[in-house]
C-alpha cells in the first residue's frame, strides 16, 4: 500500500511537471505568435507607407509635367500674339492714316 501511495505521489509530481512544461511552451508559442503579428503589422505599415510615397511621387511628377505643358502652351500662344501684334498694329495705323486722309482701304 505504501508503494502504491508512493507511486501515486510520483505520478502527481510527473503530471505537475508536465503541466508546468506545457504552460511554459504555451507562453513561448503565444509570445512567438505576438511577435509574428507585430511583424506583419509593421510590414503592412511599411508597405502602405511606401505605396503612399510612390503615389505622391507619381502625382507630383504628373502635376509637374502638366504644369510644364501648360506653361509651354502659354508661351506658344504668347509668341503667336507677339508675332501677330506688330502686323495688326501696322494695319491699324495704316487704316487710321487712311481715315484721317479720307481714303478707304481694304479691311
Amino acid at each position: 500500500m505504501k508503494d502504491l501511495i508512493q507511486q501515486v505521489l510520483e505520478i502527481e509530481e510527473q503530471a505537475d511537471a508536465i503541466v508546468k512544461e506545457a504552460e511554459a511552451d504555451a507562453r513561448k508559442i503565444t509570445e512567438a505568435a505576438r511577435k509574428e503579428a507585430r511583424k506583419i503589422v509593421e510590414d503592412g505599415r511599411a508597405e502602405a507607407s511606401s505605396k503612399s510615397h510612390e503615389a505622391v511621387e507619381t502625382a507630383t511628377a504628373k502635376a509637374k509635367a502638366e504644369r510644364e505643358a501648360r506653361i509651354e502652351a502659354a508661351r506658344a500662344q504668347a509668341d503667336d500674339v507677339a508675332k501677330v501684334a506688330p502686323e495688326a498694329l501696322q494695319r491699324a495705323a495704316e487704316m487710321a492714316v487712311a481715315a484721317v486722309l479720307g481714303r478707304e482701304q481694304d479691311a
